[in-house]
């Protein structure tokens, strides 16, 4: 549980560099949190101060904020000050808070945005992903091309978590032409393989002699990767599975992978 600090703000404070409106301490030690690469050396001024003191009701945090900003407006002290008042989080996370800051700074605003949208892949949430990676990529520069290159890859991975494996195949073909990078041609082999029937996908192989040699190394990796998912709980289900469709056991096969299927889909629709 965590005891308000201060009152919720009438009129909110807009930080431009988030492009987020808070209306609490809270909210604002949670963006610091959350987003702290995001803020640069103008989040720290004398207008925050002001609406933490007016809006917010928090007069020893306003007087601590307005006296780093007399002294040397350091950001970094800034944010701290922010945290340690509001009571979040341990010391050990404010460290790490404050070097995503510090990398942060060295960031450009696209890069900055990309990170956001890498953010929320890496906590599952893969359609705002995807929407983010296609909003970033109608603006970044085309002379841009390292970074168009790995937002293409990272919205190709976001699409084939949602099974979208055509776009991820589309992505991930404009991902190599900017980067000419073979791990990426491995990804695009990987995820033919999975969308394509086999003949179509021997057929994309016999026709690129730059895909044979790839096409050996990415067999040799489904196979360990099939050995060691055999291991888990899930595989023994789905071995259970194949030995009841061989068998016979029709029964069995259709009541287990009914069970199976409707846990995907609800899962999948919780991505949605």
């Amino acid at each position: 549980m965590i005891i308000s600090q201060s009152l919720i703000a009438a009129e909110g404070y807009y930080i431009p560099q988030a492009d987020v409106t808070v209306y609490s301490v809270e909210e604002l030690a949670y963006l610091c949190i959350h987003k702290g690469y995001a803020l640069d050396s103008d989040f720290a001024c004398s207008e925050l101060v002001h609406w933490i003191l007016e809006q917010c009701g928090c007069e020893e945090l306003a007087y601590r904020l307005d006296a780093i900003l007399r002294e040397n407006g350091d950001k970094n002290t800034f944010v701290e000050t922010i945290l340690r008042f509001v009571g979040y989080v341990s010391e050990g996370e404010i460290e790490r808070i404050i070097r995503d800051i510090a990398e942060g700074l060295s960031l450009s605003g696209y890069e900055r945005k990309k990170l956001d949208a890498d953010l929320m892949y890496g906590r599952k949430e893969y359609m705002p992903a995807i929407k983010a990676y296609e909003e970033l990529l109608k603006i970044v520069p085309q002379a841009e091309t390292d970074l168009r290159a790995a937002c293409y890859y990272n919205l190709a991975a976001a699409r084939a978590q949602m099974f979208l494996h055509e776009q991820a195949l589309d992505a991930l073909e404009e991902s190599y032409r900017l980067s000419r990078n073979e791990e990426t041609l491995f990804t695009w082999l990987a995820v033919a393989r999975i969308h394509y029937p086999v003949n179509q996908y021997l057929e994309v192989i016999a026709g690129r002699e730059d895909l044979h040699e790839i096409s050996l190394r990415l067999e040799e990796k489904m196979k360990k990767v099939e050995t060691s998912v055999l291991t888990t709980g899930a595989g023994q289900e789905l071995e259970k599975l194949r030995e009841w469709m061989q068998y016979g056991g029709e029964d069995g096969y259709y009541v287990a992978s009914g069970r199976v299927l409707k846990e995907l889909c609800e899962e999948y629709r919780e991505y949605y």
